[in-house]
């Protein structure tokens, strides 16, 4: 610690992957490659707005999901605005809001298998609603053309999502009547199938069901 308040930090090294120069002799985090912003590292572990540390993980995380690197931007932008503590679950729950409201269906539960983080971990204490605009449409789509099911059936699944007025995850809703409509039209569809694709619990599917059952 005292090296670090009395070094003169003249010897520094470009760190290529996580985009920062870095002194030699103490180690500290001294200038942002990226943007040119001076960072130093904060004893809570959070970081500067924007930086290239998060620029990095958004990156790779959109990378990994495929979706285009024009939302980058909108991701740190969200991320900035909306949380003043910087972590990676909030990161997460920035890219979950951006891409949905851009119509990129993903859910949490696609993030928490890319990451490992648990979904829980990716909202709880975030202050901020999660964004449960998930486009149903999109997800059908989504789901639908993973399962190879015909574009007529799927019309059918839209339309009943779209009529869904619940407290269940749009997530459930979709693969809950994707399950639903494939039986009612016999196809070889089965619930370990949707529940896969959707990363959800069979159980989620039961509870939806027993909820349509109530309402007729």
């Amino acid at each position: 610690m005292e090296l670090t308040k009395t070094c003169q930090h003249k010897n520094d090294v470009l760190d290529d992957h996580a985009g920062v120069y870095i002194c030699v002799d103490c180690g500290l985090v001294l200038d942002n490659y990226y943007v040119g912003s001076v960072m130093e590292e904060e004893q809570d572990n959070t970081f500067p707005k924007t930086s290239s540390l998060w620029h990095a993980q958004a990156s790779d995380l959109l990378d990994k999901i495929n979706a285009p690197m024009c939302f980058v931007p909108h991701v740190l932008n969200h991320f900035d605005q909306n949380f003043s503590r910087k972590n990676s679950q909030n990161l997460f729950l920035s890219i979950y809001n951006v891409l949905n409201n851009h119509q990129f269906p993903i859910t949490l539960s696609d993030i928490a298998n890319l990451t490992g983080c648990l979904k829980n971990k990716i909202t709880n204490g975030s202050g901020m609603m999660v964004n449960g605009s998930a486009s149903k449409e999109s997800l059908v789509e989504k789901y639908c053309g993973y399962l190879g099911i015909d574009f007529k059936t799927m019309s059918v699944i839209k339309e009943r999502a779209c009529k869904v007025r619940s407290g269940h995850s749009p997530t459930t809703v979709v693969a809950s009547l994707i399950y639903l409509v494939s039986k009612e039209k016999h196809l070889k569809i089965t619930l370990k199938q949707v529940c896969e694709i959707a990363s959800i619990k069979p159980i989620s599917v039961n509870r939806f069901t027993k909820y349509v059952n109530s309402q007729r």
